[in-house]
Order: structure tokens, then sequence, then C-alpha cells
């Protein structure tokens, strides 16, 4: 599990991560729509945000950056212009997204960053944008051919409802979800919830039963709240790591300000990019 979110969070954020598929023992074949429990995202930017619990969230997660920063001991410090980009698990729901996906959430995810280079003698909360990302669990419908040896897979409906044995008070997040965890939760559920499982809403042409066991989310969720959360600071001089902290803080980097060779992205396909890599992440759980 550790390694799929690794190896999917540094792709290139433009590439699609490829569905299992199914062996075809000729050159030629068709299989009907089939469907899949999974993993899916979704994106916001929260930048303009009126909800009062996430604005306030962000403003404590950007003066714990600049303070952070002003008091860190880095190369070349103090330092000079620099790009900067922070994740954080969201410690509580923001209801940003629909209850259908809160509820469902494995992973919430919260971004701050800074789209051009500030000093952080000088950095406000301000000059910070914001993005959520959230995980939630979901069915999948895809339909796959083999012409003359090749594959294809096409996913063609995806939905995230659950039909039975929860309430939307009930949280797949392990962050969000402490009493149904032993005290180390990325090694234990609760015995009561070890043979729970949670029918999901089939994608639309298929007529299976889709269960998703509550605690496979909840060991998944502790993963994914493990290897999120970092920090990257890159001077703007010459586009070098001052800090890297966090399995994904290099391939942030590289998602939001282009590493160390690229052009920096517009705001716009900043956004895009966080999209694509949640997207990258979501589709190799899913196939995982």
């Amino acid at each position: 599990m550790e390694r799929t979110i690794l190896t999917n969070g540094y792709l290139d954020a433009n590439d699609l991560v490829t569905p299992i598929e199914p062996s075809c023992t000729t050159a030629d074949c068709f299989w009907p729509l089939y469907g899949s429990v999974g993993i899916c995202s979704d994106f916001a930017d929260v930048s303009d945000t009126k909800n009062p619990v996430l604005a306030g969230l962000l403003l404590d997660y950007a003066n714990k950056t600049i303070t952070g920063l002003n008091n860190a001991s880095l190369p070349g410090y103090p330092l000079g212009p620099s790009y900067v980009a922070v994740t954080a698990d969201a410690p509580v729901p923001s209801f940003v997204f629909s209850a259908e996906l809160t509820a469902a959430a494995v992973g919430d995810v919260l971004f701050l960053y800074t789209p051009n280079p500030v000093l952080a003698s000088t950095m406000t909360p301000q000059d910070m944008r914001y993005a959520e990302v959230i995980f939630y669990a979901c069915t999948k419908s895809f339909e796959t051919v083999v012409t003359s040896g090749v594959k294809t897979t096409k996913e063609k409906d995806s939905v995230s409802e659950m039909v039975s044995g929860v309430t939307n008070s009930t949280f797949f997040n392990s962050l969000w979800s402490p009493d149904k965890l032993e005290l180390q939760p990325q090694f234990s559920c609760k015995p009561e919830v070890g043979n729970l499982s949670i029918e999901m809403k089939k994608p639309q042409g298929v007529s299976d039963k889709y269960e998703f066991n509550l605690c496979t989310a909840l060991m998944m969720s502790s993963v994914l709240n493990q290897y999120m959360p970092g920090w990257i600071v890159m001077r703007a001089e010459d586009r070098q790591y001052d800090m890297t902290v966090g399995m994904l803080a290099s391939a942030l980097g590289t998602t939001l300000f282009g590493g160390f060779m690229g052009e920096v992205p517009s705001p716009d396909v900043q956004s895009q990019n966080l999209k694509g890599m949640a997207r990258n992440i979501a589709a190799g759980l899913t196939n995982m």
C-alpha cells in the first residue's frame, strides 16, 4: 500500500493510471461491463472559503508555516524569496464535499502553497493559496476490449453512496474514527469493527453487490494519513530545495513548482496538477 501511494504520487500529473485489465488468451476479446470497489478523489480550491471551520484550520496551518519558516535552520538562512508548500491531514470534516463523500472519506488533505516566491520575514496567510483533496470509497465500472492484441480499458461510471450498515456519522477516515481503532491505528481495528462491511451503491449498468470492509478502509486511511503530510521549500533564485519533509514532498514540489528544471506552472495549472496527483493515487489504490 505504501509503495502504491508513493509510486502513483510521483507520476506526472497528466498521466493516467491504467486500470487492472482482464487476461485475454487470444488477440481479440471483449468484456461486458464489470465493476469493482475502489478509491476515488475530488478536488476543491478553497482559497476563498466561507466555511468557518475550514477557514480557521487553514489560518492556523498558515501561521504555523510562517512561524516554522522564520524559526528554521536551513542552508543560506535567512531564506531569500522561495516557493513554499505544505500538506496536512484535516483533523475534522470540513463538509466542503457532499455528505456522501465525507462519510466515505478515507483521507482528507489540505494543501497550502505560494503561487509566487515569498520572503519568510514578510509572508502572510494571504500570500498562500489553499486547496482540499478528499479520497473516498467508491464503486467503479469498466469496459475492456482487446483488438489485435491491443488492450483498451475505459472507466464508464463511478459512484459513492453507502446503501446499508452505516450512517453519515460513521467515517472511514481513521483520524475521524478513533473509537474504531486500537491505540496503534495503523496496526489494528477494534474487534467489533473487524467483520463489519458497508454495502456500496452499484455503478450504473452493473448488477453485482459491492461491499467495502470497514477495517480495510480504516487501515488504508491510516497509511494514507501517514504519507500525505509534508513540507517543501524551493529557492526561487536557483530552484533548489531547502527543505523536503515527508514522503511525497518532492512530488509535491514538482507538481506545484515544476521541480528543479521545469517552469513554474500558472495557478490554474497548479490546481489541475494537484487534482491529477490525487487522481493517480486513488487509481493506484483501486488497482491494489
